[in-house]
This record gives C-alpha cells, sequence and structure tokens, in this order.
C-alpha cells in the first residue's frame, strides 16, 4: 500500500534509479533516499537511507534526473553536477571514479552545458563506448580534413589528418572518460562524444 514520504514538502519534480529516490522541493533543494552504495545519494556517505537527506551543496537547482547507480541536478546558471556511480565515465568528470557528493560536469572545450553532437548521418564512430580502438567513417567524403579530440578540460589530446573515407584511430593510452571528437571536414564542423571504458 502507497505511504506518505515524510520530512520533506512542497514538492516539484521527483525521480527514482536503481533502489533510491530524489525529489526537488519549490526551495530549490534535493532530497534523497535509498541504496547508498556508491554514493548516490549525494550526503558523503555511503550508508542506505530510509528517510530524505538532503544532498550536500547544491543550491538553486531546477532539475534533477536519477540513473541507475548515479544522480544528476541541473541549476538555474545551466551548470550540470552529478555524483554516485562514475562507472563509463557518466559523472563526466574524465574518469569512473564514484562521487559521494556532487561535482561540477565540466563543459567540452569551453562549449555550453547544453553541447549537442552534430546529427550528422555521414559521421560514425565504432564502437562507441570503446576500449580505445575506434574506427571513423565518413560516407560523404569530398575533400580531406582534420580530427581533434579534446578531454572534458577542453586539452586537446590527438590531432590528425583524414585523408580517406575512414580513419583508425588507437587511443588505448588515454584514461577512461569522455571525449569529444571534432572533424573539419567538407566545408563544416562536426562534433561527436566518445565514452572510452
Amino acid at each position: 500500500m502507497p505511504d506518505t514520504v515524510r520530512g520533506i514538502q512542497d514538492v516539484v519534480q521527483i525521480s527514482a534509479g536503481k533502489d533510491f529516490s530524489m525529489a526537488l522541493l519549490a526551495d530549490s533543494t534535493v532530497w534523497m533516499w535509498g541504496r547508498n552504495n556508491s554514493g548516490q545519494l549525494g550526503n558523503n556517505s555511503t550508508s542506505q537511507s530510509n528517510v530524505p537527506v538532503q544532498v550536500i551543496g547544491l543550491s538553486q537547482v531546477v532539475e534533477i534526473s536519477a540513473g541507475d547507480a548515479h544522480s544528476l541536478a541541473k541549476t538555474a546558471d545551466g551548470s550540470i553536477w552529478a555524483w554516485g556511480n562514475g562507472a563509463l565515465g557518466v559523472l563526466g568528470s574524465g574518469s569512473s571514479a564514484n562521487s559521494l557528493v556532487p561535482i561540477e560536469i565540466i563543459p567540452f572545450c569551453g562549449a555550453p552545458t547544453n553541447f549537442e553532437e552534430t546529427n550528422l548521418s555521414d559521421f560514425k564512430i565504432f564502437p562507441n563506448p570503446s576500449d580505445g580502438r575506434v574506427n571513423i567513417q565518413v560516407e560523404n567524403f569530398l575533400s580531406k580534413g582534420q580530427i581533434f579530440v579534446h578531454n572534458t578540460l577542453g586539452q586537446e589530446v590527438l590531432n590528425s589528418s583524414i585523408n580517406s573515407p575512414s580513419l583508425d584511430l588507437d587511443l588505448s593510452h588515454l584514461n577512461k572518460g569522455i571525449y569529444l571528437i571534432s572533424m573539419n571536414l567538407n566545408g563544416g564542423t562536426h562534433q561527436s562524444k566518445l565514452v572510452l571504458n
């Protein structure tokens, strides 16, 4: 039978992860309860909580979302915060480490946090996520171009020419995390995210 969640009121948004829940209140604070084995409750602990606990260090939150074992929040200034299980780089920190408190996701290369990948059907990266060896396919290849790979701190980690419709890259020397692939090709710049695991 449904029961009332005690200790919180004026809830404006809820989200549920795997065995944990989160609520955004009208005062822009975030409260969470349930499983906490990876720090997904954001209270600097890994102890489960049967009652709501406030997420540490967040204010002016306007949107929340729960993942499998991680949590996300967007604040009024447009910044994105993540905490919990960092597997596969889901926290956007450039590593796969867990975080027990919210950390701000650093935008790609100074790009806005609402970065969207180019919707370009002829620019494909396989596999993605990858263990470090990727193939880039350009179906409508017209002329040679340049490819750049940046980490989440905006640092260029690779710069290479692309002279054919297919390019194999070995990025296995890079740390696990999220990278931005940029291609200057066919008179335009095209971007896509790449996850290394």
